[in-house]
């Protein structure tokens, strides 16, 4: 059977592959383009399999947030080339998605889970749909980690803000609660969220306040500054003081409610939100805040 241009075309269009590739499958196929497009996709798979090892340090941060929940991912890639396509776009998008929709694939916080669910528009799952663009796209793609976020109506009036950084490589989501829900309709608090958000970003906190990080971090910072004081020759009899005080500059730098904010140096957060507070006659709180930056997976797991 004499394989035409338009043949090649439309199998083209189809699946994304190559011209060549293409014209192959179909004379493989002997021009039934069903068929064909089932050999693409064998070859996908192999192809995708044999690159499933590279290192994947790029990507995006994607988020969304609508009404009461919201979603962060990074989907990540080889290249930042590769970060910039079209195809891969629209997966992080179809991810975020299902984020938000939650289920149980989503509440078990497994990748492999989310990436095993079906896609409602195509009827096929996102790791086959991942699988196609990776053999298309000539790079290892994958989903490093997600969060979802719905607010609480047990314990205040939830807000949920995000914030991507340009271009897109840090993201951040944060829950505020008000005690009055006419709060959220006001600018301050719009304002407020938005600013939280930045400094999330900006300032990297690793937990809300001090009683929120973990016994272990705080021990190994004791650890440290007590090894720098006897490096320094310090007194033995003064090293706790030199602890404690060293450890509370690194409460100030690393928990938010205790940061400088970054856009007024005379206040900290805890005090900025006492100022709205008091500006909307009403209780106003960081619940919880998420933030991920591309790469970070990768490096926790080397």
């Amino acid at each position: 059977m004499t394989i035409t241009a338009s043949m090649v075309k439309e199998l083209r269009d189809k699946t994304g592959a190559g011209m060549m590739d293409c014209k192959k499958a179909l004379i493989e196929a002997g021009g039934d383009l069903d068929a064909a497009v089932s050999e693409l996709r064998k070859r996908g798979i192999a192809k995708a399999e044999k690159r499933g090892g590279r290192a994947t340090k790029e990507g995006l941060i994607f988020e969304k947030v609508q009404g009461s929940v919201a979603a962060l991912i990074e989907l990540s890639c080889e290249t930042d080339f590769v970060a910039r396509n079209e195809e891969f776009l629209d997966i992080g998008g179809r991810l975020t998605d299902l984020v938000l929709a939650g289920g149980d694939a989503v509440e078990s916080g497994d990748p492999d889970q989310l990436l095993a669910v079906t896609c409602p528009a195509s009827g096929r799952t996102i790791q086959e749909i991942l699988t196609d663009k990776i053999a298309t796209i000539g790079e290892n793609m994958g989903l490093a980690r997600f969060t979802r976020i719905e607010t609480s109506k047990d314990d205040g009036v939830g807000y949920l803000a995000s914030y991507i950084h340009p271009p897109g490589k840090l993201g951040v989501l944060v829950e505020l609660k008000a005690g009055k829900r006419e709060s959220l309709e006001q600018q301050a608090m719009k304002d407020l969220a938005r600013d939280i958000a930045m400094q999330v970003a900006a300032a990297g906190p690793i937990a809300l306040s001090r009683d929120d990080v973990p016994p272990g971090v705080v021990e190994r910072e004791r650890e440290i500054y007590r090894g720098q004081a006897a490096a320094e020759n310090k007194p033995e009899k003064i090293w706790d003081k030199i602890v404690e005080g060293k450890l509370s500059k690194f409460f100030r730098q690393s928990c938010l409610l205790h940061q400088e904010f970054v856009k007024d140096g005379d206040q900290t957060i805890s005090q900025h939100l006492e100022e709205i507070s008091k500006e909307l006659n009403d209780s106003i709180s960081v619940n919880r805040f998420e933030r991920f930056q591309v790469g970070e997976a990768v490096e926790d797991e080397a």
